[in-house]
């Protein structure tokens, strides 16, 4: 019997048109999910156990992940599904940190306040290279008044916590950037944050793809393949071959884990984290965005652009503001003949400096649209980081390439 999910995307095709896509391979069967499902879904297909907790809008998405657990059992590489209810979203993602420092392919699901609240556990799964993916659900940070509606402030608040930020447009971005940062996390030992607006994105239901079994062995693999230990750094810790999520807290073998250390050694560790670990991330990124292309044939790069050759006029936004921008640059093309284009920022960390500054070069304008306010501050965050990123470029033309 046809699901109701998929006879209603027939009738929205059948009277709206449908795009045509190149696909790959392992493409998807299309269906209609809204934000938070599908990201559940997808975890609960490749990953053994989620920390829940979180509150509204990604209480949906812990409903989504325990009922996965009672159809299936489960996942689709034949791992058992499991999950962890904590008293609190700080808990939720205490527990996740837990699970992967045993070596379990873990997630949670929190909404803005949830992650503001719990902002120093994110900060300690990045220093103790914990490949975790957490999902975060945005909304307004409580300020005047309570909000409901999407807000970027939690975002760019976890953006210097040392974990990597990737940020969905949709529903099928966010599927998609799940199995991305899933690579990139467990090559990296960095923890992944991967955002969406909670009610354009997590609560819109839209037509996605999920991905098959066979894109995620591919593409994946399951959390105790034994695979080559991909950096020099690694090779020291683990040897030629490591678990690919490694076991931090291994009773058979165990080892002193977050002592106390003089300001001395913790500087060097730092200094030595972003040496050793941290600069391998872009990289790393940028051939499970390829890899993934060739796969599924979609396609996604750091930032996201639409229309910005010839372009006097840039709008730079982030989330499911992209897609209405593209709208309105249409429109204003249209109707007020105005050259108008849109750039997308996909990964927020790595900041995609370079990619950017390209598409900068022969615009006159550029207009940052943000979801987010700064009081007491010049800038909102995101044009902090265009300003920064002119100045360093500026710099480079007055003292080399090299500055």
């Amino acid at each position: 019997m046809p699901s109701i999910a998929n006879s209603a995307l027939r009738l929205l095709r059948r009277v709206l048109g449908a795009p045509t896509r190149t696909a790959g391979p392992y493409a998807g069967k299309p269906t209609a999910l809204d934000g938070n499902t599908a990201v559940a879904v997808t975890e609960a297909a490749l990953g053994e156990c989620a920390g829940l907790g979180g509150t509204f809008p990604v209480d949906a998405a812990d409903l989504a992940w325990r009922t996965e657990q009672i159809r299936h059992g489960r996942n689709q590489l034949g791992g058992a599904l499991g999950s962890q209810t904590a008293e609190s979203p700080r808990g939720a993602l205490a527990t996740a940190l837990g699970l992967a420092m045993g070596g379990v392919r873990a997630t949670s699901f929190l909404s803005a306040p949830d992650l503001a609240a719990a902002s120093d556990l994110l900060g300690i799964a990045a220093g103790r290279r914990l490949p975790l993916v957490i999902h975060l659900g945005s909304r307004a940070l409580p300020g005047h008044a309570i909000a409901t509606g999407s807000g970027h402030e939690a975002v760019h608040l976890a953006a210097d916590s040392g974990a990597f930020l990737l940020f969905a447009g949709n529903v099928q971005e966010a599927v998609d950037l799940t199995l991305i940062a899933r690579r990139v996390a467990e090559e990296t030992l960095t923890p992944g944050l991967v955002a969406m607006d909670g009610d354009r994105t997590g609560l819109a239901m839209q037509e996605v793809r999920l991905p098959p079994a066979e894109l995620i062995s591919r593409f994946l693999g399951a959390p105790g393949d034994s695979i080559p230990s991909p950096t020099a750094a690694q090779r020291l810790l683990f040897g030629d071959r490591r678990r690919r999520v490694p076991r931090w807290q291994d009773p058979d073998h165990p080892v002193l884990l977050g002592a106390v250390q003089t300001p001395e050694i913790w500087g060097l560790g730092a200094a030595a984290a972003a040496t050793y670990f941290d600069s391998w991330i872009r990289s790393s990124l940028n051939e499970a965005l390829t890899d993934f292309r060739h796969q599924t044939g979609r396609h996604y790069d750091p930032i996201s652009t639409y229309r910005v050759e010839g372009a006097r006029t840039l709008l730079l936004v982030q989330g499911a503001a992209v897609e209405t921008a593209q709208a309105v640059a249409e429109h204003l093309r249209k109707t007020e003949r105005l050259r108008v284009g849109v750039i997308g920022i996909r990964c927020l960390r790595p900041f995609p400096e370079h990619a950017l500054l390209t598409h900068l070069v022969n615009a006159r304008h550029l207009l940052v649209l943000e979801r987010t306010t700064t009081p007491l501050a010049g800038d909102p965050p995101l044009l902090r980081e265009v300003r920064a990123a002119i100045d360093r470029d500026g710099d480079k033309d007055r003292f080399g390439a090299d500055t």
